[in-house]
């Protein structure tokens, strides 16, 4: 472990001591600068892959997406429908 002073805005501070108990502050801003720096290697990442191949191709993206959300919606819907028949 290795400790470390912050200063954080005051509603920060309040809105962080009402979510969790005194002895989980440090636990939860740990895990909050671990979620920001993966966020930042993935951020990395992306600009590398923008320099390497190009700019994302965004009708590829929207399609991509589209599929993924049929796929999730189809999923949602068989999980529901196993649900009825279990009753």
């Amino acid at each position: 472990m290795y400790k470390l002073s912050v200063t954080v805005d005051e509603e920060v501070a309040r809105a962080l001591k009402r979510k969790v108990a005194p002895r989980g502050v440090s636990q939860f801003v740990n895990d909050a600068i671990r979620h920001e720096l993966e966020r930042e290697r993935l951020r990395e990442l992306l600009h590398e892959l923008d320099e390497r191949l190009g700019p994302r191709d965004l009708e590829l993206e929207r399609w991509a997406e589209a599929v993924f959300d049929r796929a999730e919606a189809s999923v949602t819907r068989a999980s529901k429908k196993r649900r009825r028949t279990r009753r």
